[in-house]
């Protein structure tokens, strides 16, 4: 039952995370007008990019660490564990795609190294919310 519990909590996790992403980069997309001018074209997404303004990337980073906190706190709730299992697996699958991506598309190197290094403690942290909330 319990490991019942952490895989549905894991599933409802990634989905909660990949929509509160999605929600919360659309937010910072309707804030600056550059991405009117998005290029579909992957030869020049790279140089786009690269000409955002630092408040994008800036709210790109907040989209992923809140994205990342709703979603490993709504496996916390369900998973029901005290342990951080739920917020390490989250965590450190979302850190990979956050690699992935870093790899992927060019970005400024401070973005890279923040939006990397703060999945998994955004996601320890909401599990720690929730440990407090439990008690």
């Amino acid at each position: 039952m319990r490991g019942l519990r952490l895989g549905l909590g894991l599933l409802a996790g990634f989905v909660v995370a990949g929509l509160g992403i999605f929600f919360f980069e659309n937010i910072g997309r309707l804030c600056f007008d550059e991405y009117s001018n998005a290029p579909y074209d992957p030869e020049n997404l790279d140089a786009f990019i690269m000409s955002l303004p630092v408040g994008a990337f800036l709210a790109l980073l907040l989209a992923h660490v809140g994205g990342v906190f709703l979603g490993s706190f709504t496996a916390s709730i369900i998973a029901g564990w005290k342990r951080y299992v739920p917020a390490i697996v989250i965590g450190v699958i979302l850190s990979s795609f956050s690699f992935i991506n870093a790899y992927e598309i060019q970005h400024p190197m401070w973005y890279e190294i923040l939006d990397v290094a703060l999945v998994l403690p955004t996601a320890l942290f909401a599990h720690k919310i929730y440990l407090i909330r439990a008690i």
